[in-house]
């Protein structure tokens, strides 16, 4: 956790760095190219959320063989100026720390790590659920969960958030202390210790 509490000077000389205000709006997503994170259906809730929120920047940092073809729809739907792609990034936990909103619109998950790293950098989450999405996101609690494909209900969710200062600190301080409650390195090692203890 240590790794995750950034002074507001570096969160702005990050935002500098990326050509970004300090007031706009973020959207982030951190995933594969692949098809199973469904880029395309991210791309789409995106064109919704601008739709609402003319002066949204959206962070997309990954890599994968959908690359060149997220890129083109990005082109296509005239989003460019909206998108910061990244194959990667220095210090990905900073990143999340600029991020208003971070958005997942996976098919099909296992325990998605980007969602556990965010939450501990005290940022919200809107997500698909898919997988053990579910066991990390509680809807309405700490974070807010729509159906793989819901472009529709994805991007009222971001909007939402967007537009809610009140909610998205809500959700990301009750992530914070999920992630704190549950994933913190002394619990995951209590808990190996004991499952190796009963064998």
């Amino acid at each position: 956790f240590e790794d995750c509490n950034f002074e507001s000077e570096e969160i702005g000389k990050i935002r500098k760095d990326l050509n970004m205000d300090l007031d706009q709006k973020v959207v982030g997503g951190v995933f594969r190219m692949t098809p199973q994170k469904e880029p395309f259906d991210f791309i789409e809730v995106i064109k919704k959320v601008v739709k609402e929120i003319p002066n949204l920047k959206v962070i997309l940092v990954g890599s994968g063989l959908l690359k060149i073809k997220v890129q083109q729809k990005i082109k296509n739907l005239g989003l460019e100026t909206h998108f910061i792609l990244l194959d990667q990034h220095p210090n990905i936990m900073a990143l999340y720390s600029i991020m208003d909103v971070l958005l997942l619109t996976s098919s099909y998950e296992g325990t998605p790590n980007v969602l556990i790293e965010a939450m501990a950098n005290k940022t919200a989450i809107v997500a698909t659920d898919a997988g053990g999405v579910s066991e990390l996101l509680k809807h309405e609690q700490n974070g807010l969960i729509a159906k793989p494909h819901d472009i529709e209900t994805l991007a009222s969710h971001c909007i939402k958030l967007l537009n809610s200062k009140e909610l998205r600190d809500k959700f990301s301080n009750a992530g914070r202390r999920l992630v704190e409650d549950e994933y913190s390195p002394e619990k995951r090692i209590d808990e190996l210790l004991y499952l190796y203890g009963k064998n």
